[in-house]
């Protein structure tokens, strides 16, 4: 799996509030960056508390969906929105 449908398959996780899903699609050396916080979360495990920190907080009707994504075998990029 790609990159890019490893991230689409952890939206769909986090989407069903399934951190621990999520996480599974995370590589142990993952740096993810969201414009929304500060600075990027780096290693499986500051992810992993960022999720379970954001999916506790967010609206069990809250959708995040990905407006655009460019990737290849090893890193993705994204454009996301919500319903």
């Amino acid at each position: 799996m790609n990159a890019s449908e490893q991230v689409r398959t952890m939206y769909a996780a986090i989407n069903r509030r399934d951190a621990k899903a999520a996480i599974a699609c995370v590589d142990l050396d993952c740096v993810y960056q969201d414009l929304n916080f500060p600075k990027p979360f780096e290693g499986r495990a500051a992810i992993a508390q960022m999720f379970e920190d954001t999916l506790s907080r967010v609206p069990n009707d809250f959708e995040f969906v990905i407006d655009d994504m460019a990737g290849d075998d090893l890193a993705a990029g994204l454009t996301w929105g919500c319903n």
